[in-house]
């Protein structure tokens, strides 16, 4: 493994995944959010989000993780050798969601290009993080789920990884070579 995509929902792992990937694999990691939220959380022109991540991509040894697949799509994916999926119980992913957001709220740490996360944007507007993993967490299970059973034939020398659980995840980090 050494061009690898981690996919989930917010507040399944995926960071925490790539860090523990990058350290034991001595690879580099990006989260996607980091390019994609730019200061006071407007979004990256399409474009030159695509074009920093294919700069990336055209490495020999990196970690993505975050879902962008609507932006990236095969022409990304396909230039992995390795897409892991951390598909974790509705329950967890959500609690841990919770957790993480009224941490990062509470000490407001800052993510990327001086955002944080604000207590009444998350809890009480449209805008909130657990507004769009309750809205997505359907929509991506079908779509990861559909991929991962049937691949395109862009997919085929990609190795699909699907992770139940956090120990699974743990395990998968232990056997990483």
């Amino acid at each position: 493994m050494r061009k690898i995509i981690i996919i989930g929902l917010s507040g399944a792992g995926k960071t925490t995944l790539a860090r523990e990937l990058s350290k034991k694999l001595d690879i580099p990691h990006t989260e996607l959010d980091s390019f994609y939220h730019q200061e006071n959380w407007q979004p990256l022109d399409r474009d030159e989000f695509f074009n920093r991540v294919q700069k990336i991509t055209d490495g020999d040894k990196w970690i993505l993780c975050g879902n962008y697949f609507s932006t990236l799509g095969l022409a990304t994916w396909q230039k992995a050798d390795t897409i892991v999926w951390c598909d974790y119980p509705f329950s967890l992913v959500l609690r841990r969601l919770l957790k993480r957001t009224l941490r990062r709220t509470l000490t407001y740490e800052e993510l990327w290009n001086g955002n944080r996360e604000r207590f009444f944007v998350n809890f009480f507007t449209r805008n909130s993080v657990i507004i769009w993993m309750l809205q997505q967490w359907r929509k991506q299970k079908n779509r990861y789920s559909t991929l991962f059973h049937q691949p395109p034939k862009e997919l085929k020398n990609v190795t699909l990884v699907r992770l139940h659980n956090p120990t699974e995840a743990t395990n998968f980090v232990h056997t990483a070579e």
